[in-house]
């Protein structure tokens, strides 16, 4: 007698026949540059299809139910998402812009296992630390005004090694204190305890550009401007979120505001020896931001000078202890230099900056490209 399958065992075996499918194109890859990656892929898709067939061959009276699809769902989901399209659109822009995040992180010091790249976000820069993939928009093989950006992603797969204590050291030696003072804030008890929470996905924004700032020098600030300028929101005023998160909508608050991110950014610019562009980018930031309404009385409370202060003077410290190369310390052939040659080119001479940006292009591609 036939007995029908619910609808769940009809999903598990779906998902069965998705991981083959993507084992069968994941083995087919040959390229030398994307072993690494294709084992990764290769051994998560194996495991999640033994999961699968684990469950399918579990006790019938106990059968499969909604929840055991979504738990074995959602790995093969962030491996089919984060992963295989990086794998599977590799062309010789990918292999140009993975070779040079490999020659900006060997260059940076920075021991990290290296990304491979991607070019078709739809969201700015992202990177995945967990599979080792950094995601661009369309086109970054053709300009190197955002590559500070790589600098910033890239220290977030530093900061996520076991190794790096920094995030510890800030929350055990400064912010505990910071946020233990905040006894009654705007009327509530509870700021301080909701700051200290909060923090922990602010501090690693903090620490990337700060990490980001001392391979790069001026240019990540640079940078940090133009993008605020190109996205500017009057809805979003760039002291927001002024406070942290509440009753509000989270993904509003998952990194903090472009003021005291700014301001960090200057901060690591001085301790690094670059007072002046750290003045000439308050100043720009202050007209680009002229628009805006002051910010409420909360927000230096949440981002008190101090503790912004304590963010850059750790974040420099732990650079120096980590022996990351700082940015007046770069050889003048490094991408942290081609970078900041094109930004002090657009700065000076912006109506020239399209052909002298071209031979840059083509300076540091032939570079990178002659290395491998």
């Amino acid at each position: 007698m036939h007995t029908s399958s619910s609808v769940w065992e009809g999903l598990l075996h779906d998902l069965a026949s998705s991981c083959e499918r993507s084992l069968r194109s994941v083995r087919a890859i040959e390229d030398p540059d994307l072993q690494p990656h294709r084992r990764d892929a290769e051994f998560r898709l194996e495991a999640i299809e033994r999961d699968v067939a684990d469950a399918l061959a579990a006790d019938p009276l106990l059968g499969a139910d909604a929840a055991t699809v979504a738990t074995l769902t959602a790995p093969f989901e962030y491996v089919r998402r984060m992963l295989l399209p990086f794998l599977m659109h590799f062309g010789p822009d990918e292999r140009y812009l993975t070779n040079l995040v490999a020659r900006l992180a060997d260059e940076a010091e920075m021991a990290i296992p290296v990304p491979i790249v991607g070019t078709f976000s739809a969201r700015g820069y992202w990177v995945s630390p967990p599979v080792a993939t950094l995601c661009l928009p369309s086109g970054e093989h053709g300009q190197l005004l955002t590559f500070p950006d790589l600098a910033h992603e890239l220290a977030h797969v530093l900061l996520s090694q076991p190794r790096s204590r920094l995030k510890g050291l800030f929350f055990a030696k400064v912010l505990g204190t910071y946020t233990s003072s905040l006894e009654d804030v705007a009327g509530e008890e509870a700021f301080g305890s909701r700051l200290y929470n909060q923090m922990d996905l602010w501090f690693e924004e903090f620490a990337a550009d700060a990490v980001a700032s001392y391979v790069c020098g001026p240019s990540f600030g640079w940078q940090q401007l133009r993008l605020c300028a190109q996205s500017q929101n009057e809805d979003v005023p760039p002291w927001h979120p002024a406070a942290p998160a509440g009753d509000q909508q989270p993904e509003r608050f998952t990194h903090p505001a472009d003021n005291a991110r700014t301001e960090v950014i200057a901060l690591m610019m001085e301790a690094t020896g670059h007072a002046a562009s750290a003045t000439r980018l308050r100043r720009e930031w202050e007209a680009l931001c002229s628009w805006a309404p002051p910010p409420p009385t909360i927000y230096s409370k949440t981002y008190g000078s101090g503790l912004l202060e304590e963010v850059a003077r750790l974040a420099t410290e732990w650079c120096r202890q980590e022996g990351l190369t700082a940015f007046s310390d770069c050889a003048q052939d490094s991408v942290a230099a081609a970078v900041d040659r094109a930004w002090r080119e657009q700065l000076d001479d912006a109506s020239t900056f399209a052909s002298a940006q071209a031979r840059l292009v083509a300076n540091l591609r032939t570079l990178v490209e002659a290395q491998q």
